[in-house]
């Protein structure tokens, strides 16, 4: 296992495997780094998370979550990228941590739209005509 397979945290060596505490993920949709995750309650389950997940869950909140505890409709939910590299956890762990998460419950995520050809195709479109516009 290589250096970068490692975290440190408070100055330790942890392995990713000890982080995940041996799971895999049990998600049939699959998550990657676009993903965007966000928290469905205000509250968690004290002593059944790992410090990973609570981090995870706070952070969301933080973002997701104004000071009265009402969700920010207008704000996009956080990228799994951005959690790994905010939390400093591997990519692969931070996938693990969050779907166990979604898995109770305790996040929502959706997946980023894919562009289509026709999507292409009326973008095209639309520039050419206010490319005409112009002049």
């Amino acid at each position: 296992m290589s250096q970068d397979d490692d975290s440190s945290i408070d100055g330790r060596l942890v392995r990713p495997f000890s982080m995940r505490r041996g799971r895999t993920s049990s998600r049939r949709t699959e998550l990657n780094m676009s993903t965007l995750i966000w928290t469905v309650r205000g509250d968690s389950p004290s002593g059944e998370l790992s410090p990973e997940q609570e981090q995870i869950l706070e952070l969301c909140r933080r973002r997701h979550h104004s000071r009265q505890g009402v969700h920010n409709v207008g704000q996009p939910g956080v990228g799994i990228a951005e959690v790994a590299a905010l939390l400093d956890i591997p990519m692969a762990v931070t996938k693990v941590l969050v779907s166990e998460l979604i898995d109770r419950e305790l996040l929502m995520f959706s997946q980023p739209a894919t562009g289509t050809e026709q999507d292409l195709a009326l973008m095209k479109k639309v520039w050419e005509g206010l490319h005409a516009l112009r002049g």
